[in-house]
């Protein structure tokens, strides 16, 4: 059957034309002008149920599917139709096909780009094993011309097919619908450069290797109503560092977390604490598993020093944050550790790992301004303490003594220094040697 379709100036056609001893060759519309063509020459075809599936047809360089044969709508695409076919670049998917079978595009190593033309049709294509997705050698998706880089899924889909984005590593970010209930097996298996989406409440299952393969996914939050989640689902997502189960998870495929080498926090609910959920999960060594909203308390011993806090508690997963205060007239804070003596010290940035109650220590060094006399090596004679202070030239300074660190403090002596550098002050101390505390303080 003859068919005239519109024609669009200096697009190139590699229709059969019948009136014309060029078969076969490229010509522009222009060039055409009315002569009339048959689709029939150029594409095979089987029918059923009044829709048309194409089983063969041109495979070098720009391809655009037909929207009709023989008067029927072309709806599928045969399996292994394109299989081998190197020299094809780009193929145009016209938002009536719902059907690719099979292995459609297998080996197509010169495929560049996926033009569509409705993003919501394309996501209602059912692709066959291998997959079927060109995607999967194209690796970019135009919509309308203009390649896809933050995926926007229309509202209205339901579910993301099995391999819908498969090997889309243009992709860089995904936003998902209220109306998505279903993440489909591999729906973005090998979209290694998207790197965060952003899931619906309301989603309830993530599919077997829906984004298996995604190693630049380094953000994702699974919504309050997933309660399934396939068999390897996140393999090899080797950025995600933290992830959170929800509590309506009830399901956990096996091998769901192999080769996430970068997880270090897992969130699972309480519930599953003590059960063998995660045991064919494949949680990589060395990830923290956190069961619930799990928080460590923490007792604080100031050592000396005078602390206003003396227990806190801190969520598992999370940074301390925010540790107390200490102070100790006469000492530097050297911070807080594990142990009165060696131990590791404790920062606000140190993150929290375990359940396991735990007791910090503050650790203390002498303020080189203040100088404690620890022993007595005199006799009950008047006698000289040696204090070395550093100190600047014309400043005075008074050198003070006090039996405790409450004070009263008192002035033994007042100096001004004729050059900066360190000195070794003399003080007279009358009567016995007893301990105390010295401070050097300046007076102007």
């Amino acid at each position: 059957m003859d068919s005239s379709p519109d024609l669009v100036a200096g697009t190139p056609y590699y229709y059969w034309i019948e009136s014309t001893n060029a078969a076969g060759s490229a010509f522009s519309s222009s060039a055409l002008g009315t002569m009339r063509f048959s689709l029939e020459k150029l594409w095979s075809y089987t029918v059923s149920n009044g829709k048309a599936t194409v089983t063969a047809g041109p495979t070098n360089k720009d391809v655009v599917l037909p929207d009709t044969l023989g008067g029927f709508p072309v709806t599928g695409i045969n399996g292994g139709m394109f299989a081998g076919a190197t020299g094809l670049t780009s193929v145009s998917i016209h938002p009536g096909i719902s059907d690719i079978g099979s292995w459609a595009f297998n080996n197509c190593t010169s495929l560049t780009a996926v033009h569509i033309q409705d993003l919501a049709a394309w996501c209602g294509i059912s692709f066959g094993i291998g997959p079927g997705n060109p995607l999967k050698y194209a690796h970019r998706l135009y919509l309308n011309g203009k390649e896809v880089v933050r995926l926007v899924v229309p509202d209205g889909v339901a579910a993301l097919k099995f391999g819908t984005f498969y090997g889309a590593t243009g992709l860089k970010s995904a936003a998902l619908p209220g109306s998505l209930k279903t993440i489909g097996m591999s729906a973005f298996c090998h979209c290694s450069g998207l790197t965060n989406v952003t899931m619906p409440d309301g989603l309830s299952t993530i599919g077997e290797y829906a984004f298996a393969y995604c190693s630049g996914l380094a953000s994702l939050t699974i919504p309050p109503t997933v309660t399934r989640i396939g068999y390897n689902a996140f393999q090899d997502c080797s950025s995600l560092t933290s992830l959170r189960l929800p509590d309506s998870v009830t399901s956990l495929g096996k091998d769901a977390f192999t080769g996430c080498s970068g997880l270090r926090t897992l969130f699972v609910p309480a519930s599953w604490k003590g059960t063998d959920k995660l045991d064919l999960a494949a949680v990589p060594e060395g990830c923290i598993v956190i069961y619930g909203d799990a928080r460590q308390e923490v007792s604080f011993v100031p050592n000396g020093g005078t602390c206003a806090v003396e227990t806190n508690t801190y969520a598992i997963g999370g940074a301390y944050a925010t540790l107390p205060e200490v102070s100790r007239p006469g000492w530097l804070f050297g911070g807080w550790w594990t142990a009165s003596s060696g131990g590791m010290r404790v920062t606000e940035t140190s993150m929290v790992t375990s359940e396991e109650p735990l007791v910090l220590y503050a650790r203390w060094e002498r303020d080189p301004a203040a100088c404690r006399l620890s022993s007595c090596l005199m006799d009950n004679t008047a006698g000289l303490c040696s204090v070395h202070v550093t100190v600047k030239k014309g400043k005075t300074y008074r050198l003070q003594r006090a039996p405790d660190l409450s004070g009263p403090w008192n002035t033994v002596q007042t100096f001004t220094p004729v050059a900066d550098g360190e000195i070794t002050m003399e003080a007279a101390i009358p009567g016995k040697w007893s301990r105390g505390f010295y401070r050097i303080e300046v007076v102007e």
